[in-house]
């Protein structure tokens, strides 16, 4: 294989480099069930047949991920070509997979497990789904919307703020409601708003500065300043 002056030295004898310092890390067994599972996931959300629904999240109770599954399973019937991307671990993954094979759409779910990098596979899906009961400051959802991924998501305490004007739907916290949201994006109704990370993250950050400090604005000017991005994907 010859080399590539533009990409830099694109031989076999490369890979092979590759390979070997990887080896040092991980064992020969894992690289090999790493590189299978890459594969798979791309291969899976690659396929053009329809559309990729796409979660993240820690498999536990409070994500409520059986929800979305059963959710899931209801537009299944109608939608054989629709898919559903689960990233994440947690002590109810196993539950979960014995779930999607007892409702018939194994086939049609991806559990990824634990991803280091989850911004590449939320790119490639259609929409983000949140089924969760409860939590903190939906950071996953800012990011979705800086993906520019159409959402829909349960009702919990502190979803207004994170989907506020971001084109997405709110449902309450039961299977038929999201369903039924699956579907609203599945008909064309549901589509994601232009969404400035950087800004919401300036906007977050002088509100908390006028609070804590007051409205000094020397104070908030260096403060928003040294804001950081919600995400980034690179």
């Amino acid at each position: 294989m010859a080399s590539n002056d533009a990409g830099g030295d694109t031989s076999l004898q490369n890979l092979g480099d590759a390979v070997k310092a990887l080896g040092q890390l991980y064992s020969y067994d894992e690289i090999i069930t790493e590189a299978s599972r890459q594969r798979s996931l791309s291969s899976f959300v690659g396929d053009n047949g329809g559309s990729t629904f796409v979660t993240v999240g820690r498999l536990s109770p409070e994500k409520n991920h059986a929800r979305l599954i059963r959710a899931f399973a209801q537009i299944a019937v109608d939608e054989p070509d629709a898919k559903l991307v689960i990233i994440g671990e947690g002590p109810l993954q196993n539950e979960l997979k014995q779930l999607s094979v007892s409702l018939g759409i194994a086939g049609q779910v991806q559990f990824t497990g634990r991803l280091r990098n989850p911004y590449s596979v939320m790119s490639a899906c259609d929409c983000f789904v949140m089924s969760s009961d409860y939590e903190g400051q939906p950071i996953v959802i800012l990011e979705a919307r800086v993906l520019g991924l159409p959402i829909v998501t349960t009702r919990f305490g502190s979803v207004e703020s994170a989907m506020e004007d971001s084109g997405g739907l709110i449902v309450d916290t039961d299977e038929d409601a999201l369903a039924e949201g699956l579907r609203k994006f599945l008909d064309g109704q549901i589509r994601a708003r232009a969404f400035d990370g950087d800004d919401y993250n300036r906007t977050v950050m002088k509100e908390f500065v006028d609070v804590v400090f007051g409205t000094d604005e020397d104070t908030v000017a260096k403060a928003t300043s040294a804001a950081r991005p919600v995400t980034s994907t690179s």
